[in-house]
């Protein structure tokens, strides 16, 4: 396009260039959602646990992540992308295009799959709730194929089939608005599993026998999908900038791509990590307590002191008279030798205490592992 310009009507369009912020945002969050994977599995190890099916999935979709971020790079590096039509200039059109898509599929891959992964974990939380079990199997079912044809589409658009990818091959293809309507209806799905994925755990924590304030702190950190469901929203408003006659316009999609899977990442992992801080706190608090008791002065941890040394304390039963000591023989003397006669008769009640275990949700009892940050999974 470049070359249909005189060189004065170059010089007065725009020259900007979103490849470097593209690059920049796509490490970034790439960057973090690996870093909280690796915490998780960080966090099962330490806990003894072995990794499920969610933290497989979570780990394929991880690498699917860091691909497509890589591809991404590879775009903006060697093909200039991100700069607008006349200063796009790709070495080689061809090869672009099967880059742009394959970063697709790994794109669709990436969001499907951490979607899947959260789904995966509620389905270890429901044991008794059969209509649950069966919602998340369609969820699951259902959002995996949508995606997936969002993806085929692409390699399957024209005839003949390699045309998709190489656009030089004589032949021809579908209307482009087949395709945009397509992913517009399955990145609108994908923001809807994201939503109901994030409500799920409010009703599985509501009868959960847990203080309100660990289940609502439990809940909130189930709910992180909510801000991936956004980020698919915001992602599917920008479909329509794929048709626009300038390439700079569609370098945002790329962004929002990678964000959701990232943020959908992020907030699968946030939930067991809450376990992790939850450890780390009570040692630092069980630290804290033997630093405390290290100030207990040397009388009170070797058994001698005396309560009440106030002059207000009088009487041969007051605080300031019952001491304890230890005779010389080893034995200790009765707090109450000083204030009862030798040889009185004393009354003695006996008073039994019995403590019921606390029942435990049926997640719990049945031994499934609830990572729910605030409860310890089954062993």
């Amino acid at each position: 396009m470049a070359s249909l310009l005189s060189p004065e009507e170059l010089a007065a369009l725009p020259h900007d260039d979103r490849g470097p912020a593209l690059v920049a945002t796509s490490w970034t969050l790439t960057c973090l959602g690996s870093l909280l994977l690796g915490l998780r599995v960080y966090s099962k190890m330490v806990s003894h646990r072995s990794l499920w099916w969610d933290d497989w999935i979570l780990i394929a979709a991880c690498v699917a992540l860091v691909t497509d971020a890589g591809l991404a790079t590879h775009m903006v590096v060697y093909f200039t992308y991100g700069r607008h039509s006349w200063d796009f200039q790709p070495p080689d059109i061809d090869a672009f295009v099967l880059v742009v898509a394959v970063r697709a599929t790994f794109t669709v891959v990436a969001i499907a799959w951490t979607k899947t992964a959260f789904a995966m974990t509620l389905l270890r939380l429901t044991d008794r709730s059969e209509w649950m079990k069966r919602l998340l199997w369609v969820v699951i079912i259902t959002m995996n194929i949508a995606m997936g044809i969002s993806a085929l589409f692409f390699w399957i658009q024209c005839r003949p089939l390699a045309r998709s990818w190489t656009p030089s091959i004589p032949g021809s293809c579908w209307d482009s608005k087949i395709n945009e309507r397509y992913n517009i209806f399955s990145s609108a799905y994908s923001a809807g599993v994201d939503f109901l994925l994030a409500a799920l755990p409010w009703k599985l924590l509501y009868n959960l026998q847990i203080t309100r304030k660990e289940k609502l702190g439990t809940a909130i950190a189930m709910s992180m999908g909510v801000v991936a469901g956004v980020t698919g929203i915001i992602k599917t408003t920008k479909l329509p900038k794929l048709a626009s006659p300038d390439i700079y316009d569609a370098a945002d999609l790329v962004i929002w791509d990678i964000a959701e899977a990232a943020v959908t990442m992020i907030g699968a992992c946030v939930p067991v990590l809450r376990v992790l801080v939850r450890d780390v706190g009570n040692s630092s608090r069980r630290y804290g307590a033997s630093e405390d008791a290290s100030q207990i002065p040397s009388a009170m941890r070797s058994g001698k002191w005396k309560v009440g040394d106030s002059g207000a304390d009088k009487g041969p039963f007051s605080s300031a008279s019952r001491t304890r000591d230890t005779d010389e023989d080893g034995s200790e003397k009765s707090i109450l030798d000083d204030a009862v006669p030798r040889g009185a008769i004393m009354r003695v009640k006996e008073v039994t205490l019995k403590s019921r275990p606390r029942e435990r949700s049926d997640s719990l009892r049945h031994g499934n592992a609830f990572e729910l940050g605030n409860l310890r999974p089954a062993q």
